[in-house]
C-alpha cells in the first residue's frame, strides 16, 4: 500500500467527511465497512458532502469489509464510537504492526488509555475536531460546521520527525489538521462541549441550535459548564465557566441543524458514549473530591433512557 494512503475505521459522519475529502483529492483511502454488501454499495454510489455554503463534494472511496484479510495498515483514522473502539480494533489486529499510526478522532476522553491497555505496542495519536456533520441519507452527509482538527501524542510519543508529516497527510482531505504539542486543553474544551450538547440534545430530542437560545436549556448548559470549569481547574488547566458557556452557545448556533451523535444513538436505541463524555468528567471530579451533580444527573438519565429502549449505555 502507498505510504500516503489511509484506512478509515468507522463510517459515520466524521469518517465520511474525511473519506470523501481524501478520495476527492486523489489520496488512496479505504473505508472499512461492516460487511461486503456495505463495501460494494459505498464504492458504487460513493458519498456526497453538502457544505454549509451549499457547495457539494462527491467521491467514491475504496471500501472493504472490516473482517477481510489484507496487508498491514500504515495510517488508520479511527472514528468509531468511543465504546466500540477496542472491539473494532480487535477485528483488524492482524493488520496492525510497528509501522501503524492510528489517529483516534472521537468524542470524549479515555479511549486512548483503553486502547493502549489492550494494544500496548500500537502507536496511537489522539485527535480532536470541531467539525460537525450529520447523515441526511445513507450516502449523503451535511457538514453543519466548519471547524479545526488537532492531533497530538497518545500514550506512546510519536517521533518528532513524523508529527508534521502525519498532520499534513490528514490535511490532504481539505479539512484543517495540525499538530499540537500540548493537546490536553483542546481535549478538555471539546469534552465540555460534548458534555453540554450531547446529553441535553439527546434527552430533549432537539437539534443543537436549540441550546443557543435562552431558557431552561441554556440554564442546563450553564450548570454543566460551571461544574466542568471546577474540574478543569483541579486538573491544573485554565478554565472560566463564562467562557465555556459562550463556547457552547457559539457551537450550538454554528451547528444549529446538526443532530448530535448522542441524540442519533438514543433515537436508534443504541449504546452511547456517555461514559467517555460526562462519565469521564465525573470520574475526574471524583478523583479531585469534587461534586458534579448536574453532569451526574445527565449521565444517569442517558443510561436510563438507553436501558429502557433496550440498550445499555
Amino acid at each position: 500500500m502507498s505510504p500516503s494512503g489511509w484506512h478509515i475505521l468507522g463510517a459515520g459522519a466524521i469518517g465520511g467527511l474525511y473519506a470523501t475529502g481524501l478520495a476527492a483529492a486523489g489520496v488512496p483511502v479505504t473505508v472499512l465497512t461492516r460487511d461486503t454488501d456495505s463495501a460494494a454499495v459505498l464504492m458504487r454510489e460513493g458519498l456526497t458532502v453538502e457544505e454549509p455554503d451549499g457547495h457539494e463534494l462527491h467521491a467514491r472511496p475504496l471500501a472493504e469489509p472490516v473482517v477481510a484479510g489484507g496487508a498491514s495498515i500504515r495510517r488508520l483514522l479511527v472514528v468509531t464510537k468511543a465504546q466500540d473502539t477496542v472491539a473494532a480494533l480487535e477485528l483488524i489486529a492482524h493488520r496492525l504492526g510497528p509501522e501503524t499510526r492510528a489517529v483516534l478522532l472521537q468524542n470524549g476522553m479515555g479511549t486512548a488509555d483503553a486502547v493502549h491497555a489492550r494494544f500496548p505496542r500500537l502507536m496511537t495519536v489522539i485527535g480532536t475536531t470541531t467539525n460537525a456533520a450529520y447523515r441526511s441519507t445513507p450516502r449523503r452527509l451535511v457538514r453543519a460546521r466548519r471547524g479545526e482538527t488537532w492531533i497530538g501524542d497518545g500514550p506512546l510519543p510519536l517521533p518528532v520527525i513524523e508529527r508534521h508529516i502525519l498532520s499534513e497527510a490528514l490535511a490532504e482531505s481539505g479539512l484543517h489538521a495540525a499538530w499540537d504539542n500540548d493537546l490536553k486543553l483542546r481535549l478538555w474544551h471539546k469534552l465540555v462541549l460534548n458534555c453540554a450538547v450531547n446529553p441535553v440534545t439527546a434527552l430533549l430530542d432537539v437539534p443543537n441550535g436549540v441550546l443557543a437560545g435562552t431558557g431552561p436549556a441554556r440554564t442546563l448548559v450553564a450548570a454543566v459548564c460551571i461544574e466542568a470549569a471546577a474540574v478543569m481547574q483541579a486538573e491544573g488547566l485554565p478554565a472560566d465557566a463564562r467562557t465555556l458557556i459562550e463556547q457552547v452557545v457559539r457551537l450550538a448556533h454554528e451547528s444549529g441543524r446538526n443532530v448530535s451523535s448522542m441524540r442519533a444513538d438514543v433515537r436508534a436505541g443504541r449504546t452511547t458514549e456517555i461514559d467517555f463524555i460526562n462519565g469521564y468528567l465525573l470520574a475526574r471530579a471524583q478523583a479531585h473530591g469534587l461534586q458534579a451533580p448536574c453532569n451526574r444527573t445527565l449521565t444517569e438519565l442517558i443510561r436510563l433512557r438507553t436501558a429502557t429502549a433496550g440498550g445499555a449505555a
